[in-house]
């Protein structure tokens, strides 16, 4: 049998092919994601792992997927329902933590985390602070995506590309692209945001981010201590500093001396013991047992 031709294809679902377009230049289809994720990492977070419920923040997106019993998730100061079957998306430097406040149920997620290389958080906002259910035409684009990370045979790391902005984008077309329950829009936040990450490679004091933003001292940590849910200035500077080695261990083949330089370190000892004391392994036993570029 001869193998069907695209042309025969396209003429049996039944296109057009004298109509056409309105305009060669614009009112084409568009994506509502602007989000261009890169560095996908996927896990599972099973309810005998899960049992503190500690305030977590970084640099990363995750979409976080119920895979068991309704949880309470917190989020900044909101405290949101979580049934089976849903999910939803914490956005870079959002607090969230379980909420432990009724007895523990079980809890069991699955959590895609990721980077944005591109400029899209403005096209996500609509799912900011809003719970979204996860239906069984979602189900081939999930799995694709932990499949790829898992390295099972016909997966392939561009597919979950391809998957993860499907998924999104049609989150964002089922919330209507309505206004997000409560915007988190604060340019004091985005300001110290980027202070902080401009100036990764110098041991930034908080006198000295106060004098950038042109604050005292007190009313900087006042500040901070509002908008980040109690968390000191200190612990947060160090916590944003940490994710950032981090990503420079496990990511990149830089040398773990040079990676101390980057996060504002003056010597590898006191980098390596930081880090040591943050998450029980020297650097380089951080960046064999994650599977990182191997250069020390």
């Amino acid at each position: 049998m001869p193998k069907k031709t695209l042309l025969q294809e396209l003429t049996e679902s039944g296109v057009d092919f004298d109509t056409p377009p309105a305009s060669y230049y614009s009112c084409g289809l568009e994506d509502p994601c602007r989000i261009e994720p890169d560095n996908i990492i996927v896990f599972f977070s099973p309810a005998r792992k899960m049992q503190a419920s500690d305030k977590c923040y970084h640099q990363r997106y995750q979409i976080k997927c119920n895979l068991g019993t309704t949880t309470f998730q917190r989020l900044d100061d909101l405290r949101f329902q979580i049934p089976p079957g849903s999910g939803i998306v914490i956005f870079p430097f959002q607090i969230h933590y379980y909420d432990l406040s009724r007895p523990r149920p079980e809890r069991f997620f699955l959590t895609i985390s990721f980077n944005d290389r591109g400029n899209g958080r403005q096209s996500l906002l609509p799912l900011m602070n809003r719970p979204f259910p996860i239906g069984s035409e979602d189900f081939p684009l999930l799995k694709t995506i932990v499949c790829a990370y898992q390295k099972h045979p016909g997966y392939q790391p561009e597919d979950a590309v391809s998957a993860l902005r499907l998924f999104l984008s049609r989150k964002l077309r089922q919330s209507k692209i309505a206004a997000p329950i409560v915007p988190f829009d604060s340019p004091f936040m985005d300001e110290l945001f980027k202070l902080v990450r401009e100036n990764f490679d110098r041991p930034l004091s908080i006198k000295n981010l106060a004098e950038m933003l042109h604050l005292s001292e007190s009313h900087l940590r006042l500040k901070i201590r509002r908008q980040l849910d109690g968390i000191s200035l200190g612990k947060f500077l160090h916590q944003l500093r940490f994710h950032h080695a981090c990503e420079l261990i496990q990511h990149t083949d830089l040398p773990i001396r040079e990676v101390a330089v980057k996060c504002g370190y003056s010597d590898i000892f006191s980098f390596s013991r930081t880090f040591k004391r943050d998450t029980g392994l020297s650097p380089s036993e951080f960046r064999r047992q994650t599977n990182g570029p191997k250069t020390t």
